[in-house]
């Protein structure tokens, strides 16, 4: 199992964000982007051409064929301002992307994942604290952002997987990197089971599209 741990330090430096694009950069037919708020505005756009709609284009093209969006702690007075957040980020998927698009509101999600299923199996994910938000996602914007922590995890007979987490993996003040022990809870056991987990905590009425 392949496990690197972010923790951000900087404004100018975002591991998650580079994590995640090459996550989406990989080949699979599903794609799973989970988090407590989603922000998608006028002041920012998650899928501006510098964000995250170009790595999505190219994974559509090259044969994603699901974009399941979850997020939504809306049921708190903060939380009901990102709904609409929310909705206009899947709004704007669905612009770009059309049927590819699947979306997942929720009134007490909060947990922040991103996964990758590729011939039916979960083969890479991004676990942590960041939301996808101006503050956890994006770049160089002065004092708005937060000190994150997430990791990594993919299953190392994902040789694609492997070799472009390491092309942008540097240990440093920015990343802790963990190289798991053997045991009997592996890759392949662990990936499925947060699959299985997100499908089972979404409900039975959205389960069967994720």
């Amino acid at each position: 199992m392949g496990i690197i741990i972010i923790f951000r330090n900087s404004s100018n430096i975002n591991l998650f964000r580079d994590y995640l694009h090459t996550l989406i950069s990989l080949h699979g037919e599903k794609l799973i982007l989970s988090s407590g708020f989603i922000a998608e505005g006028n002041r920012f756009s998650l899928l501006d051409s510098n964000n995250m709609l170009h790595p999505l284009s190219n994974a559509v093209h090259n044969g994603l064929s699901k974009i399941i969006v979850i997020a939504g702690k809306f049921n708190t007075s903060f939380g009901r301002r990102y709904r609409q957040k929310f909705d206009n980020f899947a709004k704007k998927l669905s612009t770009n992307f059309g049927n590819v698009v699947v979306k997942i509101p929720q009134d007490r999600w909060h947990a922040k994942v991103s996964i990758l299923i590729s011939n039916k199996n979960p083969i890479a994910a991004i676990i942590g604290s960041s939301n996808l938000t101006t503050t956890a996602y994006g770049i160089n914007q002065g004092q708005n952002w937060n000190r994150e922590c997430d990791v990594v995890i993919w299953d190392n007979r994902c040789k694609e997987a492997t070799n472009k987490f390491r092309e942008i993996y540097k240990e440093g003040e920015n990343v802790i990197y963990f190289r798991s022990i053997r045991d009997k809870f592996n890759e392949e056991f662990r990936l499925k089971k947060l699959y299985e987990e997100i499908r089972n905590m979404v409900g039975e009425e959205y389960r069967n599209l994720i």
